[in-house]
């Protein structure tokens, strides 16, 4: 069996004239296209094969629009999908007969996807061999591009589906998914092309570095030329299982804390704000001085005559503050036999608390509702009871009643 190759690609087509558009690429009637930069050969151009559908793109065009019309298709929007165009290709060096491969690929393509086979060309004119084949969404009067695209399990069942029915009978091995090589792995590969240059070379290192700039992220092919073998990712001894069931140290379980640990300290003590207000000891009979005051003494003279008349040289009399222990007994003594209250200039005793030494907080009445009511219907009877100005005087009782209405709503 050969070891050949063969590759299924499938492309959406949307836009009002893109049938045209790739119908004229597919036949080679695009100018711009076939030049000495370009990648077509124009001197193979005429090995080219049309395997279905006319030679020209408008005639490709023209028949997709009539199919449409016949099946009264509603005019589809600017994103719908207007064909599907799939790519059968094979190696350059292919020993499989290529016009019978891509005769069976494109009659699967019709049979597959059960709808209408627009075009088929084969091109020869380019470095691999290969067949576009456009295909008209055209399923019971409606175009269903998405449907028949579908998503990558869909491709991969297309994929299986085309190498069990045609792929398989030409002797062609399957195409398997290249698996792409992580960051880590392309930088390891690279920098061993490095080294492998800088020791079997005399070139500088920017210009292996200059070298080496196209391949840092598809290195395959470098290695390959290189004869050097791609890094293998370091996997852990024994695997996943191994690695999660190791023995490992303990964790030592704390206990479980509050979420407001006071056991771990006493908070600190909040010092009291000193209440300051106007206070002072009273008796309702009597009152006297704080036992810290001194009393005054004053030395007393026999009183003048009340016929003399002090001199004016005369000096004023002296006051002598005397205070003594007697003084201070005698004020205790007087202190222990007399009731007293303890009394504030704005608030009454009966707030004041002697456990705590502070006047306790009144709260504040609340304002009645009912109260704010009749403030409210006063306000507005008040309004009424105004004699208005003018020809249009409403009646006396017509004003009762309304005031009465007021109220009894209230």
């Amino acid at each position: 069996m050969s070891a050949d190759n063969h590759f299924l690609r499938i492309k959406k087509l949307t836009g009002k004239n893109i049938i045209k558009a790739a119908a004229k690429h597919n036949l080679r009637q695009i100018a711009a296209e076939i030049g000495a930069d370009s990648h077509i050969d124009a001197a193979r151009i005429p090995d080219n094969v049309i395997l279905v559908g006319p030679g020209s793109a408008d005639e490709v065009a023209r028949n997709a629009q009539a199919m449409m019309d016949g099946a009264n298709v509603k005019p589809l929007k600017v994103t719908a999908i207007r064909a599907l165009e799939v790519v059968f290709s094979l190696p350059p060096d292919t020993t499989a007969d290529q016009r019978r491969f891509f005769e069976d690929a494109t009659e699967w393509a019709g049979a597959h996807f059960g709808v209408p086979t627009l075009s088929a060309v084969i091109h020869n004119d380019e470095a691999a061999p290969h067949c576009h084949v456009l295909l008209l969404p055209l399923v019971e009067g409606r175009m269903v591009g998405s449907d028949l695209h579908g998503g990558k399990p869909k491709l991969l069942a297309m994929q299986a589906d085309f190498y069990d029915k045609v792929g398989r009978k030409h002797g062609l091995a399957r195409t398997m998914p290249k698996k792409r090589h992580s960051t880590a792995i392309c930088l390891a590969a690279i920098n061993m092309a490095r080294e492998c240059l800088r020791t079997n070379s005399a070139l500088q290192d920017d210009v292996i570095d200059a070298l080496l700039v196209p391949h840092a992220k598809q290195p395959e092919q470098l290695m390959a030329a290189l004869g050097l073998a791609m890094p293998v990712p370091v996997v852990a001894k024994g695997g996943f299982a191994t690695m999660m069931t190791k023995p490992c140290k303990l964790e030592v379980s704390q206990p479980r804390r509050p979420r407001n640990p006071i056991w771990l300290a006493d908070p600190p003590q909040e010092e009291k704000a000193v209440t300051i207000c106007s206070v002072w000891i009273a008796d309702s009979e009597q009152s006297f001085s704080p036992p810290d005051t001194p009393q005054p003494t004053t030395s007393t003279s026999p009183p003048a005559p009340a016929d003399s008349e002090p001199e004016a040289s005369q000096e004023p009399a002296s006051i002598e503050l005397v205070h003594t222990a007697e003084d201070d007994q005698q004020h205790a003594e007087g202190v222990a036999n007399i009731g007293y209250t303890r009394e504030s200039l704005d608030q009454p005793s009966e707030l004041w608390n002697g456990d705590t030494g502070e006047w306790v907080q009144q709260e504040p009445p609340k304002a009645s509702h009912r109260a704010n009511a009749d403030r409210t219907v006063q306000a507005m009877l008040s309004r009424f009871s105004k004699a208005p100005t003018g020809p249009h005087k409403p009646p006396q009782r017509h004003h009762q009643a309304n005031q009465s209405r007021m109220v009894r709503r209230c």
